[in-house]
């Protein structure tokens, strides 16, 4: 399984990742799953950092079991940097895909039929 079904099947078994937000269902759905993709994000974002540390020449490697708890480690990292908006990527997912964005959403469509009309 890799690190994004990870994240992916724990945040759709906890339920939510964060507080109620008040309004219906389909907004309440709508914040979860763009924080679920925002958790996506960071999560991809500090496995790429980590990638980059050398840890060949590293004393204190613990092998295998330490890549585990790591990996676990930031994806927890990953949720809670969700969890408290500190990015803020799932506020403009949210903005551009509930009805605040739908004026943006029409001019996108109109955007890409005029340039899927040109080829």
């Amino acid at each position: 399984m890799t690190g994004i079904e990870a994240v992916l099947s724990r945040t759709r078994a906890s339920g939510s990742l964060g507080p109620a937000i008040p309004g219906s269902g389909e907004t309440n759905e709508l914040r979860r799953v763009a924080q679920e993709f925002e958790s996506l994000f960071i999560k991809q974002m500090l496995d790429t950092m980590r990638s980059t540390v050398d840890r060949s020449s590293s004393l204190l490697h613990g092998g295998q079991a330490e890549e585990i708890f790591e990996d676990m480690l930031f994806e927890e990292y990953s949720v809670l940097m969700a969890r408290t908006q500190s990015f803020g990527l799932a506020d403009m997912i949210y903005e551009q895909l509930s009805e605040g964005g739908a004026h943006s959403r029409s001019e996108a469509a109109r955007a890409y039929e005029q340039h899927s009309s040109a080829f």
